[in-house]
């Protein structure tokens, strides 16, 4: 381990997280009280790119304080997200940094996010398989497929359906149509061999005032089956799953 008060000696690299300016004075304020930069060295590479460490490299500048570092020759930009995976990087973070590494997987969600004006842990959830944890993990492990086949029309269709509520009961009172649980019980319910465009949207019309926010996945689906299904000769089960799983 090193120290040194030249801190131009050190580069920042595109695709680690962007600066969090609340987490720089929180840190600025730690060290004040009681400095601990010599058991927390920053680590850097060869060319003395940070690795890990960037809020301390700034904070110690900031106080001009001494900062403590590690060379490690062997490390590069691709063991940023496994130094990193942690609650100090968020999934936003984890995303900049496979973009700067031009990840096509990463890129392909991005899109996608774009496209269809979803929200990153949505996009995440729709396009990728297995559990949450699972998908999490992949994600932030640089692992994540893009993995989207439904098409366009089943997009549409959740659009259309979100474009409505927010017109009928506002926007401010809408705001779960951006949670994971409302979209994937959505995408379940298009997908259903019974599930009639048609109806859906007239059934809508008739109960679109009495939809709100849900604890779980089970009330958006039993709220979307009993939307779908009033006065429906066709109807759809989307909850015999469910009621599998307890």
């Amino acid at each position: 381990m090193q120290k040194t008060i030249n801190y131009s000696l050190f580069k920042f690299r595109k695709d680690n997280r962007a600066i969090n300016n609340t987490h720089l004075e929180k840190l600025i304020f730690s060290i004040k009280t009681k400095n601990l930069l010599s058991v927390t060295p920053i680590l850097v590479n060869e060319e003395f790119e940070v690795i890990d460490g960037q809020h301390r490299l700034l904070a110690a500048k900031a106080l001009k304080v001494e900062v403590y570092y590690i060379v490690e020759k062997s490390i590069t930009g691709k063991d940023i997200p496994r130094l990193n995976i942690s609650k100090s990087w968020s999934s936003e973070d984890f995303l900049k940094h496979y973009l700067a590494e031009e990840h096509p997987e990463y890129k392909k969600l991005k899109d996608f996010m774009i496209k269809n004006e979803l929200t990153l842990h949505i996009a995440i959830d729709m396009t990728s398989k297995g559990s949450c944890h699972k998908k999490n993990n992949d994600f932030k492990n640089g692992t994540y497929r893009f993995l989207y086949k439904e098409g366009d029309e089943i997009l549409e269709i959740c659009h259309e359906t979100i474009d409505y509520i927010k017109k009928i009961n506002g926007v401010a009172l809408s705001m779960y149509t951006k949670s994971s649980r409302f979209w994937k019980g959505l995408i379940k319910l298009i997908n259903e061999p019974n599930f009639s465009k048609e109806k859906w949207f007239g059934n809508l019309k008739k109960f679109v005032t009495h939809f709100s926010p849900k604890a779980t996945s089970a009330d958006y689906l039993e709220m979307f089956q009993k939307t779908h299904n009033w006065k429906n000769s066709c109807k759809v089960d989307l909850l015999s799953d469910e009621r599998e799983a307890m």
